[in-house]
């Protein structure tokens, strides 16, 4: 008599994981080996924004929101659930990239953050900027020569 097993191990891998989905056993397997990174971009500079969501596209990266206002990715979290959020530093008027990522991991404290900033070191912004959340990534500007060091960053 065949058993369950034999059935499964003779499929091809890709039916495979749509029998386990359908089954109800491991449905994260498709976020872990199909989908890409689900990304947030808050940038103040119009061209650096649309440079960033432009190059993630490119590169098979799913940009779900693109604004200059932190306060306006905030209320977008809820309906775009981003895996991570790339956030410029200095947002001008407003609040800042780290209330920003304050608010954001209130949200999902899984949420990864990355900023990006002109500045070699947060404190020449602002010295009483509080420290940058924990397990966040920060990277200058300049130090982006290609779209690997954000997906590294992103990663």
């Amino acid at each position: 008599m065949a058993r369950s097993t034999d059935f499964f191990e003779v499929l091809p891998p890709q039916e495979r994981l749509i029998l386990l989905i359908f089954d109800g056993v491991a449905p994260h397997l498709l976020n872990t080996y199909y989908m890409q990174p689900r990304v947030a971009i808050v940038e103040d500079d119009a061209l650096t924004r649309l440079t960033l969501a432009s190059a993630l596209r490119a590169n098979g990266m799913t940009v779900v929101i693109e604004t200059a206002s932190g306060s306006q990715a905030v209320k977008e979290y809820d309906m775009a659930r981003p895996h991570v959020a790339l956030l410029d530093l200095h947002l001008g008027t407003g609040p800042t990239g780290i209330d920003v990522a304050v608010a954001l991991r209130a949200k999902s404290p899984t949420i990864g953050i990355v900023f990006l900033s002109s500045f070699e070191d947060p404190r020449l912004l602002n010295a009483n900027l509080p420290a940058l959340p924990f397990r966040s990534v920060y990277l200058t500007k300049n130090q982006i020569s290609d779209i690997g060091v954000l997906k590294d960053a992103i990663a």
